[in-house]
Protein backbone atom coordinates (compact mmCIF):
# COMPACT_ATOMS: atom_id res chain seq x y z
CA UNK A 1 0.00 0.00 0.00
CA UNK A 2 3.22 2.32 0.87
CA UNK A 3 4.26 2.20 -3.07
CA UNK A 4 0.51 2.61 -4.40
CA UNK A 5 0.44 6.08 -2.31
CA UNK A 6 3.85 7.00 -3.39
CA UNK A 7 2.92 6.39 -7.26
CA UNK A 8 -0.58 7.71 -6.93
CA UNK A 9 0.95 11.71 -5.70
CA UNK A 10 3.38 11.23 -8.42
CA UNK A 11 0.89 11.04 -10.53
CA UNK A 12 -1.02 13.82 -9.17
CA UNK A 13 2.06 16.30 -9.54
CA UNK A 14 2.92 15.55 -12.91
CA UNK A 15 -0.46 16.23 -14.13
CA UNK A 16 -3.47 18.10 -13.03
CA UNK A 17 -3.48 19.79 -9.81
CA UNK A 18 0.00 21.19 -10.07
CA UNK A 19 1.39 22.30 -12.76
CA UNK A 20 -1.82 21.21 -15.43
CA UNK A 21 -1.41 18.94 -18.60
CA UNK A 22 -2.79 20.32 -21.83
CA UNK A 23 -2.15 16.67 -23.84
CA UNK A 24 -0.77 13.32 -23.69
CA UNK A 25 1.77 14.89 -25.98
CA UNK A 26 3.32 16.75 -22.98
CA UNK A 27 4.42 13.47 -21.01
CA UNK A 28 7.78 12.49 -20.99
CA UNK A 29 8.53 8.82 -19.49
CA UNK A 30 11.69 8.13 -17.13
CA UNK A 31 14.57 6.86 -18.18
CA UNK A 32 14.17 2.76 -18.84
CA UNK A 33 15.93 0.24 -16.46
CA UNK A 34 17.91 -2.45 -17.78
CA UNK A 35 20.32 -5.05 -16.70
CA UNK A 36 20.48 -6.50 -13.35
CA UNK A 37 19.53 -3.07 -11.65
CA UNK A 38 20.98 -3.85 -8.33
CA UNK A 39 20.65 -1.23 -5.44
CA UNK A 40 20.51 -1.05 -1.50
CA UNK A 41 17.58 -0.68 0.07
CA UNK A 42 16.30 3.24 1.48
CA UNK A 43 15.03 1.30 4.36
CA UNK A 44 17.94 -1.10 5.79
CA UNK A 45 19.84 -0.86 8.83
CA UNK A 46 22.77 2.21 8.18
CA UNK A 47 24.00 1.67 11.83
CA UNK A 48 25.17 -1.44 13.97
CA UNK A 49 26.31 -1.60 17.29
CA UNK A 50 29.20 -4.19 17.66
CA UNK A 51 28.56 -6.21 20.93
CA UNK A 52 31.15 -8.16 22.62
CA UNK A 53 30.14 -11.76 20.99
CA UNK A 54 29.90 -9.70 17.33
CA UNK A 55 31.67 -11.18 14.47
CA UNK A 56 30.17 -9.76 11.39
CA UNK A 57 27.41 -7.35 9.53
CA UNK A 58 25.63 -8.37 6.88
CA UNK A 59 24.33 -5.41 4.46
CA UNK A 60 20.99 -6.01 2.54
CA UNK A 61 22.08 -5.70 -1.59
CA UNK A 62 18.87 -6.15 -3.69
CA UNK A 63 17.61 -6.22 -7.69
CA UNK A 64 15.07 -6.15 -10.02
CA UNK A 65 16.17 -8.31 -12.34
CA UNK A 66 16.36 -11.66 -10.57
CA UNK A 67 16.40 -14.16 -13.85
CA UNK A 68 20.19 -14.81 -13.76
CA UNK A 69 22.98 -15.81 -11.94
CA UNK A 70 25.37 -12.83 -11.37
CA UNK A 71 28.09 -11.14 -8.99
CA UNK A 72 28.29 -7.97 -8.76
CA UNK A 73 31.30 -5.98 -7.84
CA UNK A 74 31.18 -3.68 -4.68
CA UNK A 75 34.13 -0.89 -3.76
CA UNK A 76 34.20 0.19 -0.05
CA UNK A 77 35.38 3.09 0.95
CA UNK A 78 37.11 3.21 4.57
CA UNK A 79 39.47 5.80 6.43
CA UNK A 80 43.07 4.30 6.03
CA UNK A 81 43.94 3.76 9.74
CA UNK A 82 41.20 0.96 10.50
CA UNK A 83 41.07 0.17 7.07
CA UNK A 84 42.94 -3.13 8.01
CA UNK A 85 40.95 -4.16 10.60
CA UNK A 86 37.85 -5.08 8.30
CA UNK A 87 37.19 -8.23 5.46
CA UNK A 88 34.87 -6.37 2.90
CA UNK A 89 33.94 -8.88 0.15
CA UNK A 90 34.85 -7.06 -3.48
CA UNK A 91 31.57 -8.61 -4.71
CA UNK A 92 28.36 -10.20 -3.96
CA UNK A 93 26.74 -13.07 -5.35
CA UNK A 94 22.61 -13.43 -6.55
CA UNK A 95 21.80 -17.11 -7.39
CA UNK A 96 19.18 -17.59 -9.79
CA UNK A 97 16.06 -16.22 -8.67
CA UNK A 98 16.65 -14.38 -5.98
CA UNK A 99 16.26 -11.10 -5.40
CA UNK A 100 18.10 -9.62 -2.10
CA UNK A 101 21.60 -11.10 -1.17
CA UNK A 102 24.15 -10.20 1.61
CA UNK A 103 27.52 -8.39 1.90
CA UNK A 104 28.93 -9.98 4.64
CA UNK A 105 31.94 -7.76 7.01
CA UNK A 106 33.48 -9.74 8.95
CA UNK A 107 35.91 -8.54 11.98
CA UNK A 108 38.05 -9.50 15.00
CA UNK A 109 36.21 -8.06 17.81
CA UNK A 110 38.93 -7.81 20.33
CA UNK A 111 40.81 -5.35 17.56
CA UNK A 112 38.17 -2.44 17.41
CA UNK A 113 38.68 0.11 20.19
CA UNK A 114 35.61 0.85 22.92
CA UNK A 115 33.42 3.48 22.31
CA UNK A 116 34.23 4.08 18.59
CA UNK A 117 32.69 4.15 15.29
CA UNK A 118 33.56 3.40 11.97
CA UNK A 119 32.11 4.61 9.17
CA UNK A 120 32.02 2.54 5.61
CA UNK A 121 30.99 4.08 2.43
CA UNK A 122 29.91 1.10 0.21
CA UNK A 123 28.68 1.20 -3.29
CA UNK A 124 28.04 -0.81 -6.52
CA UNK A 125 30.90 -0.45 -9.03
CA UNK A 126 29.45 -1.39 -12.01
CA UNK A 127 27.14 1.25 -13.50
CA UNK A 128 26.21 -1.30 -15.97
CA UNK A 129 24.37 -3.25 -13.09
CA UNK A 130 22.42 -0.33 -11.26
CA UNK A 131 19.54 1.00 -11.56
CA UNK A 132 17.81 4.76 -11.65
CA UNK A 133 14.92 3.74 -9.38
CA UNK A 134 17.22 2.84 -6.35
CA UNK A 135 20.57 3.82 -4.34
CA UNK A 136 23.92 2.54 -5.77
CA UNK A 137 25.50 3.54 -2.66
CA UNK A 138 24.91 3.04 1.24
CA UNK A 139 26.73 4.96 4.03
CA UNK A 140 27.04 2.62 7.00
CA UNK A 141 28.66 3.08 10.87
CA UNK A 142 29.72 0.40 13.00
CA UNK A 143 29.75 1.74 16.78
CA UNK A 144 31.80 -0.19 19.15
CA UNK A 145 30.03 0.48 22.54
CA UNK A 146 31.66 1.51 26.09
CA UNK A 147 32.02 -1.81 28.13
CA UNK A 148 29.86 -1.31 30.93
CA UNK A 149 30.27 -4.05 33.63
CA UNK A 150 27.07 -4.36 35.98
CA UNK A 151 28.55 -3.69 39.81
CA UNK A 152 24.66 -4.37 41.11
CA UNK A 153 21.29 -2.36 42.23
CA UNK A 154 22.18 0.39 44.12
CA UNK A 155 19.72 3.14 44.48
CA UNK A 156 19.40 7.21 43.59
CA UNK A 157 17.93 10.16 44.99
CA UNK A 158 17.08 13.19 42.74
CA UNK A 159 17.15 16.32 43.97
CA UNK A 160 18.36 17.98 41.33
CA UNK A 161 14.92 18.60 39.29
CA UNK A 162 13.73 19.92 42.26
CA UNK A 163 15.52 23.10 41.10
CA UNK A 164 13.61 23.61 38.09
CA UNK A 165 10.55 23.02 39.70
CA UNK A 166 9.68 23.65 43.59
CA UNK A 167 6.49 21.80 42.98
CA UNK A 168 8.40 18.34 42.71
CA UNK A 169 8.94 16.23 45.28
CA UNK A 170 12.38 14.82 45.94
CA UNK A 171 12.27 10.94 44.67
CA UNK A 172 14.32 7.44 45.51
CA UNK A 173 14.16 4.98 43.18
CA UNK A 174 16.58 1.74 42.33
CA UNK A 175 18.97 1.70 39.93
CA UNK A 176 21.59 -0.65 37.98
CA UNK A 177 25.33 0.88 38.27
CA UNK A 178 27.87 -0.24 36.28
CA UNK A 179 31.84 1.00 35.80
CA UNK A 180 33.65 1.54 32.63
CA UNK A 181 36.34 -1.46 32.24
CA UNK A 182 38.38 2.09 29.90
CA UNK A 183 37.71 4.61 32.25
CA UNK A 184 38.67 3.30 36.31
CA UNK A 185 37.10 5.67 39.02
CA UNK A 186 34.42 6.21 37.88
CA UNK A 187 30.73 4.80 38.70
CA UNK A 188 28.07 4.72 35.48
CA UNK A 189 24.02 5.01 37.07
CA UNK A 190 21.70 3.58 34.04
CA UNK A 191 18.60 6.06 33.03
CA UNK A 192 17.87 7.82 36.29
CA UNK A 193 16.85 10.75 34.45
CA UNK A 194 15.26 8.76 31.28
CA UNK A 195 13.45 5.45 31.47
CA UNK A 196 13.18 5.54 35.50
CA UNK A 197 12.91 8.93 36.18
CA UNK A 198 9.21 9.16 38.23
CA UNK A 199 8.35 12.52 36.48
CA UNK A 200 8.93 11.64 33.27
CA UNK A 201 6.70 10.74 30.53
CA UNK A 202 6.89 9.41 26.86
CA UNK A 203 8.70 11.81 24.96
CA UNK A 204 10.53 13.51 27.54
CA UNK A 205 14.18 11.72 27.14
CA UNK A 206 15.88 9.97 24.82
CA UNK A 207 14.97 5.96 24.12
CA UNK A 208 18.39 4.52 24.13
CA UNK A 209 20.45 3.80 27.27
CA UNK A 210 21.79 6.98 29.43
CA UNK A 211 24.68 6.55 31.76
CA UNK A 212 24.74 9.03 34.20
CA UNK A 213 28.34 9.57 34.91
CA UNK A 214 29.92 10.08 38.60
CA UNK A 215 34.02 10.33 39.38
CA UNK A 216 34.69 8.68 42.65
CA UNK A 217 38.30 8.22 42.49
CA UNK A 218 38.76 10.31 45.52
CA UNK A 219 35.96 9.71 48.05
CA UNK A 220 36.70 13.18 49.20
CA UNK A 221 36.04 14.86 46.02
CA UNK A 222 33.56 13.27 44.75
CA UNK A 223 32.74 15.37 41.60
CA UNK A 224 29.52 14.76 38.61
CA UNK A 225 30.98 16.20 35.36
CA UNK A 226 29.12 18.74 33.42
CA UNK A 227 26.81 16.60 31.58
CA UNK A 228 23.32 16.68 29.55
CA UNK A 229 20.68 14.06 31.11
CA UNK A 230 19.19 12.91 28.51
CA UNK A 231 16.01 14.25 29.35
CA UNK A 232 14.07 17.68 28.11
CA UNK A 233 10.46 19.16 29.30
CA UNK A 234 10.19 22.34 26.95
CA UNK A 235 13.12 20.94 23.50
CA UNK A 236 12.11 24.34 21.34
CA UNK A 237 12.17 26.74 24.47
CA UNK A 238 14.88 25.30 27.00
CA UNK A 239 16.82 22.15 25.45
CA UNK A 240 18.17 19.43 27.49
CA UNK A 241 18.85 19.65 31.19
CA UNK A 242 22.60 19.71 32.45
CA UNK A 243 24.17 18.74 35.75
CA UNK A 244 27.29 19.90 36.49
CA UNK A 245 29.04 20.26 40.31
CA UNK A 246 29.67 23.28 42.27
CA UNK A 247 31.24 21.81 45.65
CA UNK A 248 32.18 18.43 46.42
CA UNK A 249 30.42 15.24 47.14
CA UNK A 250 31.88 12.63 49.43
CA UNK A 251 31.73 9.32 49.72
CA UNK A 252 31.09 7.16 52.91
CA UNK A 253 30.64 3.80 53.51
CA UNK A 254 28.68 3.53 50.02
CA UNK A 255 26.75 6.12 49.91
CA UNK A 256 27.45 9.39 48.08
CA UNK A 257 25.93 12.89 49.16
CA UNK A 258 26.77 16.59 48.35
CA UNK A 259 26.36 19.67 50.37
CA UNK A 260 22.79 21.52 49.97
CA UNK A 261 23.53 23.71 46.65
CA UNK A 262 26.54 21.80 45.68
CA UNK A 263 25.29 21.03 42.08
CA UNK A 264 24.68 23.12 39.45
CA UNK A 265 21.62 23.20 36.95
CA UNK A 266 21.69 24.74 33.24
CA UNK A 267 19.40 23.87 29.99
CA UNK A 268 20.74 23.65 26.85
CA UNK A 269 19.01 26.49 24.83
CA UNK A 270 18.27 28.54 27.79
CA UNK A 271 20.74 31.39 28.60
CA UNK A 272 23.55 30.01 26.37
CA UNK A 273 23.44 26.58 28.21
CA UNK A 274 25.35 28.52 30.94
CA UNK A 275 24.27 28.10 34.88
CA UNK A 276 20.88 28.83 35.85
CA UNK A 277 21.03 28.51 39.73
CA UNK A 278 21.93 26.06 42.40
CA UNK A 279 20.83 22.55 42.54
CA UNK A 280 20.52 19.60 46.02
CA UNK A 281 18.48 22.82 47.24
CA UNK A 282 17.32 20.30 50.04
CA UNK A 283 20.89 18.65 50.30
CA UNK A 284 18.64 15.22 49.51
CA UNK A 285 20.69 14.21 46.29
CA UNK A 286 22.05 10.67 47.60
CA UNK A 287 23.59 7.67 45.36
CA UNK A 288 24.05 4.19 47.31
CA UNK A 289 26.36 2.21 45.67
CA UNK A 290 25.69 -1.72 45.79
CA UNK A 291 25.90 -3.76 48.73
CA UNK A 292 26.24 -0.79 50.74
CA UNK A 293 23.94 -0.69 54.39
CA UNK A 294 22.00 2.41 54.65
CA UNK A 295 22.28 3.32 58.51
CA UNK A 296 20.09 6.64 59.39
CA UNK A 297 21.85 9.07 61.93
CA UNK A 298 20.27 12.10 60.64
CA UNK A 299 19.79 15.12 63.13
CA UNK A 300 17.72 18.25 63.16
CA UNK A 301 17.13 20.66 65.85
CA UNK A 302 14.87 23.71 66.81
CA UNK A 303 14.54 26.12 69.77
CA UNK A 304 10.98 25.25 71.78
CA UNK A 305 10.95 28.07 73.77
CA UNK A 306 11.28 27.79 77.69
CA UNK A 307 10.07 25.80 80.61
CA UNK A 308 9.65 27.48 83.83
CA UNK A 309 10.43 26.06 87.03
CA UNK A 310 7.61 25.39 89.89
CA UNK A 311 8.98 28.13 91.90
CA UNK A 312 7.79 30.64 88.69
CA UNK A 313 11.51 32.20 89.50
CA UNK A 314 13.87 30.39 87.12
CA UNK A 315 13.75 29.14 83.23
CA UNK A 316 15.26 26.46 81.26
CA UNK A 317 16.02 26.29 77.38
CA UNK A 318 13.87 23.64 75.34
CA UNK A 319 15.27 21.85 72.22
CA UNK A 320 13.01 19.99 69.76
CA UNK A 321 15.10 16.96 68.23
CA UNK A 322 13.88 15.01 65.14
CA UNK A 323 16.61 11.85 64.86
CA UNK A 324 17.18 9.33 61.92
CA UNK A 325 15.99 5.47 62.63
CA UNK A 326 19.33 4.52 63.74
CA UNK A 327 19.97 7.09 66.50
CA UNK A 328 19.95 5.27 69.78
CA UNK A 329 20.59 8.41 71.63
CA UNK A 330 22.26 11.66 71.62
CA UNK A 331 24.48 13.77 73.77
CA UNK A 332 23.80 17.33 74.53
CA UNK A 333 25.76 20.36 75.65
CA UNK A 334 24.57 24.25 75.55
CA UNK A 335 27.18 26.53 74.81
CA UNK A 336 27.34 30.82 75.14
CA UNK A 337 26.92 32.78 71.72
CA UNK A 338 26.10 31.97 68.45
CA UNK A 339 27.85 28.75 67.13
CA UNK A 340 25.59 27.46 64.85
CA UNK A 341 28.15 27.65 61.92
CA UNK A 342 31.25 26.88 64.22
CA UNK A 343 30.66 24.18 66.29
CA UNK A 344 33.04 21.25 64.88
CA UNK A 345 35.66 21.65 67.87
CA UNK A 346 32.52 21.53 70.24
CA UNK A 347 31.58 18.31 68.49
CA UNK A 348 35.08 17.10 68.80
CA UNK A 349 35.50 18.16 72.46
CA UNK A 350 32.15 15.88 73.55
CA UNK A 351 33.32 12.68 71.47
CA UNK A 352 36.72 12.81 73.36
CA UNK A 353 34.95 13.52 76.65
CA UNK A 354 36.65 17.05 77.30
CA UNK A 355 33.70 18.67 76.94
CA UNK A 356 30.86 17.52 80.07
CA UNK A 357 27.44 16.55 77.82
CA UNK A 358 24.42 15.33 78.85
CA UNK A 359 23.29 12.17 77.20
CA UNK A 360 19.65 11.69 75.91
CA UNK A 361 18.01 8.19 75.16
CA UNK A 362 15.58 8.94 72.42
CA UNK A 363 11.86 8.42 73.13
CA UNK A 364 8.76 8.80 70.93
CA UNK A 365 8.75 8.52 67.09
CA UNK A 366 11.43 10.13 65.20
CA UNK A 367 11.04 13.18 67.17
CA UNK A 368 11.48 14.42 71.01
CA UNK A 369 11.92 17.43 73.44
CA UNK A 370 15.30 17.98 75.38
CA UNK A 371 15.10 20.36 78.48
CA UNK A 372 18.07 21.82 80.14
CA UNK A 373 19.27 20.40 83.22
CA UNK A 374 20.71 23.56 84.24
CA UNK A 375 18.81 27.13 84.89
CA UNK A 376 20.41 29.84 82.43
CA UNK A 377 20.36 33.40 82.12
CA UNK A 378 19.04 35.26 79.70
CA UNK A 379 21.35 35.04 76.38
CA UNK A 380 22.13 33.63 72.92
CA UNK A 381 23.01 30.27 72.68
CA UNK A 382 23.89 27.33 70.91
CA UNK A 383 22.51 23.63 71.48
CA UNK A 384 25.20 21.02 69.96
CA UNK A 385 23.91 17.39 69.64
CA UNK A 386 25.77 14.39 68.52
CA UNK A 387 23.57 11.26 67.75
CA UNK A 388 24.84 7.75 69.07
CA UNK A 389 24.50 4.24 67.60
CA UNK A 390 23.01 1.53 70.08
CA UNK A 391 26.65 0.88 70.96
CA UNK A 392 27.11 4.16 72.03
CA UNK A 393 29.37 5.43 69.71
CA UNK A 394 29.09 8.95 68.72
CA UNK A 395 28.08 9.52 65.17
CA UNK A 396 30.57 13.28 65.09
CA UNK A 397 29.65 13.55 61.33
CA UNK A 398 26.05 13.65 61.57
CA UNK A 399 26.23 16.67 64.71
CA UNK A 400 23.59 19.61 64.72
CA UNK A 401 23.49 22.90 66.27
CA UNK A 402 21.19 25.10 66.82
CA UNK A 403 21.44 28.72 68.17
CA UNK A 404 18.55 30.53 69.77
CA UNK A 405 18.20 33.45 72.35
CA UNK A 406 16.91 33.16 75.53
CA UNK A 407 14.82 35.32 77.13
CA UNK A 408 15.05 33.86 80.90
CA UNK A 409 11.77 34.76 83.36
CA UNK A 410 10.02 37.87 83.07
CA UNK A 411 12.48 39.26 80.51
CA UNK A 412 11.82 42.18 78.36
CA UNK A 413 10.91 41.83 75.30
CA UNK A 414 13.29 41.00 72.34
CA UNK A 415 14.36 43.49 70.00
CA UNK A 416 12.98 43.50 66.31
CA UNK A 417 15.06 42.29 63.00
CA UNK A 418 17.07 45.43 62.18
CA UNK A 419 17.64 44.66 58.46
CA UNK A 420 16.82 47.39 55.61
CA UNK A 421 17.79 47.73 51.67
CA UNK A 422 17.90 49.71 49.21
CA UNK A 423 19.07 49.85 45.15
CA UNK A 424 21.62 51.82 44.00
CA UNK A 425 23.97 52.63 40.80
CA UNK A 426 26.77 50.69 40.32
CA UNK A 427 28.61 53.01 39.45
CA UNK A 428 28.37 55.30 42.24
CA UNK A 429 29.46 52.64 44.23
CA UNK A 430 32.30 51.09 42.88
CA UNK A 431 33.53 53.23 40.51
CA UNK A 432 36.47 51.34 39.21
CA UNK A 433 34.34 48.55 38.08
CA UNK A 434 31.48 50.75 36.01
CA UNK A 435 33.24 50.33 32.59
CA UNK A 436 32.70 45.93 33.58
CA UNK A 437 29.29 46.48 34.79
CA UNK A 438 27.61 49.01 33.03
CA UNK A 439 24.24 50.52 35.04
CA UNK A 440 22.35 49.75 31.58
CA UNK A 441 22.43 46.11 32.79
CA UNK A 442 23.62 46.02 36.37
CA UNK A 443 21.36 45.73 39.55
CA UNK A 444 23.02 46.40 42.69
CA UNK A 445 21.25 46.32 46.22
CA UNK A 446 22.77 47.17 49.51
CA UNK A 447 20.90 46.04 52.69
CA UNK A 448 22.06 47.51 56.61
CA UNK A 449 21.46 45.90 59.71
CA UNK A 450 22.43 44.37 62.59
CA UNK A 451 22.83 40.74 64.78
CA UNK A 452 21.33 38.95 62.02
CA UNK A 453 21.46 35.13 61.89
CA UNK A 454 20.05 34.22 58.71
CA UNK A 455 19.34 35.99 55.53
CA UNK A 456 17.24 35.10 51.95
CA UNK A 457 16.97 37.09 48.89
CA UNK A 458 15.05 36.92 45.86
CA UNK A 459 15.38 39.12 42.76
CA UNK A 460 13.31 38.91 39.84
CA UNK A 461 11.83 41.88 37.41
CA UNK A 462 9.18 44.18 39.02
CA UNK A 463 6.38 43.12 36.72
CA UNK A 464 7.01 39.70 37.63
CA UNK A 465 7.18 39.88 41.51
CA UNK A 466 3.90 42.56 41.55
CA UNK A 467 1.92 39.49 39.38
CA UNK A 468 3.66 36.83 42.05
CA UNK A 469 2.21 39.08 44.75
CA UNK A 470 -1.24 39.13 44.17
CA UNK A 471 -0.99 34.99 44.58
CA UNK A 472 1.48 35.69 47.47
CA UNK A 473 3.29 37.23 50.22
CA UNK A 474 6.42 38.87 50.09
CA UNK A 475 7.81 36.24 52.54
CA UNK A 476 6.18 33.46 50.68
CA UNK A 477 7.45 34.02 47.66
CA UNK A 478 11.32 35.00 49.21
CA UNK A 479 10.96 31.42 51.53
CA UNK A 480 10.13 28.99 48.40
CA UNK A 481 12.61 30.67 45.82
CA UNK A 482 14.99 32.78 47.36
CA UNK A 483 19.25 32.06 47.73
CA UNK A 484 20.84 31.57 50.94
CA UNK A 485 23.29 34.38 51.64
CA UNK A 486 25.52 32.92 54.36
CA UNK A 487 28.85 35.33 53.44
CA UNK A 488 26.03 38.43 53.09
CA UNK A 489 25.07 37.55 56.85
CA UNK A 490 29.21 37.77 57.87
CA UNK A 491 29.63 41.27 56.22
CA UNK A 492 26.15 42.92 57.47
CA UNK A 493 27.53 41.62 60.85
CA UNK A 494 31.14 42.98 60.96
CA UNK A 495 30.44 45.90 58.61
CA UNK A 496 26.89 47.12 59.29
CA UNK A 497 25.90 46.26 55.73
CA UNK A 498 26.08 44.11 52.67
CA UNK A 499 25.51 43.69 48.89
CA UNK A 500 25.06 41.39 45.86
CA UNK A 501 24.69 42.76 42.20
CA UNK A 502 23.61 40.52 39.02
CA UNK A 503 24.97 41.65 35.70
CA UNK A 504 23.84 41.21 31.88
CA UNK A 505 20.31 42.28 32.85
CA UNK A 506 17.95 43.87 29.91
CA UNK A 507 17.99 48.08 29.92
CA UNK A 508 15.38 50.12 31.00
CA UNK A 509 13.75 46.82 32.79
CA UNK A 510 12.71 48.02 37.01
CA UNK A 511 14.00 44.85 38.96
CA UNK A 512 12.66 43.74 42.53
CA UNK A 513 15.07 42.69 45.31
CA UNK A 514 13.26 41.04 48.44
CA UNK A 515 14.83 40.29 51.31
CA UNK A 516 13.92 37.99 54.39
CA UNK A 517 16.41 37.97 57.42
CA UNK A 518 15.96 36.94 61.10
CA UNK A 519 18.21 38.03 63.76
CA UNK A 520 20.12 36.28 66.84
CA UNK A 521 16.52 36.71 68.77
CA UNK A 522 14.40 34.59 66.48
CA UNK A 523 12.35 37.52 65.14
CA UNK A 524 12.13 37.97 61.32
CA UNK A 525 11.34 40.92 58.91
CA UNK A 526 10.97 41.38 54.99
CA UNK A 527 11.54 44.09 53.52
CA UNK A 528 12.19 45.14 49.56
CA UNK A 529 13.27 47.72 47.03
CA UNK A 530 13.10 48.19 43.75
CA UNK A 531 15.19 50.23 40.39
CA UNK A 532 15.76 50.14 37.01
CA UNK A 533 18.54 49.36 34.76
CA UNK A 534 18.24 52.52 32.69
CA UNK A 535 20.85 54.77 32.67
CA UNK A 536 18.62 58.28 33.30
CA UNK A 537 17.02 56.67 36.27
CA UNK A 538 20.54 55.16 37.86
CA UNK A 539 21.98 59.10 37.67
CA UNK A 540 18.95 60.29 39.34
CA UNK A 541 19.47 57.33 41.89
CA UNK A 542 23.34 58.05 42.49
CA UNK A 543 22.16 62.35 43.51
CA UNK A 544 20.96 60.87 46.24
CA UNK A 545 23.39 58.10 47.73
CA UNK A 546 25.99 58.75 50.39
CA UNK A 547 28.95 56.56 49.87
CA UNK A 548 30.60 57.60 52.86
CA UNK A 549 29.63 54.20 54.99
CA UNK A 550 30.14 51.89 51.89
CA UNK A 551 32.77 49.35 52.25
CA UNK A 552 35.82 49.68 50.12
CA UNK A 553 36.65 46.35 48.68
CA UNK A 554 36.18 44.46 45.82
CA UNK A 555 33.03 43.31 44.48
CA UNK A 556 32.58 39.35 46.08
CA UNK A 557 31.02 37.63 42.92
CA UNK A 558 32.36 36.81 39.40
CA UNK A 559 30.06 37.05 36.43
CA UNK A 560 29.95 33.08 36.22
CA UNK A 561 27.99 33.29 40.01
CA UNK A 562 25.61 36.34 38.59
CA UNK A 563 22.61 34.20 37.60
CA UNK A 564 20.48 34.27 40.47
CA UNK A 565 17.67 36.00 38.25
CA UNK A 566 14.55 35.00 37.29
CA UNK A 567 13.78 36.20 33.83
Amino acid sequence: MKNIKYLLVALIASCGLFTGCSSDDDWTSGPQAEGAQVYFSSEGVTTYKIEAATASVSVDVLRAAKEEEIEVPISATIADEYAGLFNIPETVTFAAGESKTSLVITFDRSKLADGASYAIALAVDDPTMTTPYGAAALNITLTVPEPYVLLGEGSFRDDYMTSFNTSIEVQEYPCEIYENLNKPGYIYLKNVYTSLYPYNEPGDYVTEDKYFEVRISDPEKVLIPKQGLGMDWNPEEYGEFIIGTAEYGTLKDGVITFPVNGLLFAMAKYNNGEWISYANTNGMFRIVLPGAVLTDYSLEAAYDGFRVGADNTTAYPAVRVAYGADVASVKIVFIDGDHEKDYAETVAGIVDGSIESTEVPVSGEGEMEIISEKEMAAGVYTAVIVPCDAEGAAQAADAAAVSFYFPGVGAAETPACDIAVGVYPFSAVFPDYAATYPDSSTFLWIAQGSEIKTLKSLVMPTATIEKYLEQYSAEELVLGNGEDLADQVTDINEEGMCFAFYTDLPSSTSFTVILYAQNIYGNTATVSASGSTAAEAAAKAAAKLSTKNIPAYTPRFSKANEHYIYR
